[in-house]
């Protein structure tokens, strides 16, 4: 006979605090983890997106609407090669220029 080595049973659900309800959960909740949903976030999420619409803000102030606009429509690709022009731009518009061109193609 084998010896009981205990076994670990999660608990399903979410159990109120201290006090509250039983919050709400989301379909994500059921499906992954916690850290699951952060690795997917950054991975499918649009953080660097938001890195670099805060670094041309920092760097050049408020965004015009043509900028956010060229923000929204850049791929990955476009947006690695802004990240890369960062550095030696002289406005928010030379960072975005090659995404304003194919946007007025």
């Amino acid at each position: 006979m084998l010896p009981s080595l205990g076994a670990f049973v999660p608990e399903m659900g979410k159990k109120p605090r201290d006090g509250d309800a039983l919050t709400p959960t989301a379909l994500a909740d059921a499906l992954f983890t916690s850290v699951q949903q952060r690795v997917l976030g950054l991975l499918f999420g649009q953080g660097a997106r938001r890195v670099l619409e805060r670094m041309l803000e920092r760097s050049f102030g408020p965004l015009t609407n043509k900028c956010g606009l060229a923000l929204e429509a850049a791929d990955v690709h476009d947006l690695n090669a802004c990240f890369e022009r960062l550095a030696t731009a002289g406005s928010a518009e030379e960072v975005l220029d090659p995404i304003l061109s194919k946007l007025l193609d």
